[in-house]
């Protein structure tokens, strides 16, 4: 490894937490410094969903250079500085952008709600996420640690479900009895959603079934389970920052709702 890159960058550079800071509130670019508790925490769960996100894209950057779990010790000896020169890269361009436009923020008119959506139509509201076929060159070898290919609803979308139908405690078997056959039905509605996405992708490396089983042995299968698994992480990385925004979300209508209670 050159003495010049010792280690890897930070998975969320300073110049981007600066920069979303200061769109949520912050005076100076700090997030300790945003007045509002809500937006504070908010701007918090923002900076955690970008993290998870630039975490899997290392993985993923490790994998294109030998890794076969993602991980940058398990790239070769003689591609681990490719390796973390290509992390530090993307974080650069991050870092590029938020240092070019931190001046701008009041004249571009940036809404800290356009950085609470999740699922918005930059994901086709989260599903189908990465619809075209991975390129098949530069990880032919056998992977490890992948998600399952398997239709599976991520368990903070799970919790997210049992809150907003009234679960104080996150479960689903929690639910109120009155409230409960509505609640069974958003869940089944999105497992039928889950089970369509992993048939497409299914589809889009050979299998006329649209069944795992039917994805042709070799690289095509390792192929769509890479896909999968970059998918699956994906979504279930905005599946827990959208929890973390409901929690939030509960905690400001209780506060308001003691505020009222004493002040009523």
């Amino acid at each position: 490894m050159s003495e010049t890159i010792s280690e890897l960058p930070p998975l969320v550079g300073k110049q981007r937490r600066r920069f979303l800071a200061k769109i949520f509130g912050s005076p100076d670019g700090r997030v300790g410094t945003i007045a509002d508790e809500s937006d504070r925490a908010r701007c918090q769960a923002r900076l955690d969903y970008e993290a998870a996100q630039s975490q899997l894209w290392n993985e993923e950057l490790f994998r294109d250079r030998g890794s076969p779990s993602g991980l940058f010790e398990d790239v070769p000896a003689d591609r681990q500085e490719n390796a973390a020169m290509a992390a530090h890269y993307a974080i650069g361009e991050v870092e590029r952008f938020a240092r070019i436009n931190a001046p701008r923020i009041a004249a571009m008119s940036l809404d800290p709600r356009d950085l609470t959506d999740p699922f918005g139509d930059d994901d086709r509201n989260g599903y189908f996420a990465f619809p075209h076929r991975l390129p098949s060159e530069g990880y032919v070898k056998p992977m490890t640690g992948l998600v399952p290919m398997e239709a599976r609803l991520p368990d903070s979308r799970l919790k997210f479900i049992a809150l907003y139908f009234g679960a104080d405690s996150g479960a689903l078997n929690d639910v109120s009895e009155d409230l409960r056959d509505d609640c069974r039905t958003h869940v089944l509605d999105q497992d039928r959603d889950m089970l369509k996405w992993l048939s497409d992708v299914c589809k889009l490396y050979g299998s006329n079934s649209g069944k795992v089983v039917g994805i042709p042995a070799g690289n095509a299968r390792d192929h769509a389970a890479r896909h999968w698994h970059r998918a699956m992480r994906a979504h279930e990385n905005r599946a827990a920052f959208e929890l973390a925004l409901l929690r939030i979300e509960l905690r400001e209508k209780a506060q308001h709702v003691a505020d009222e209670m004493e002040f009523g």
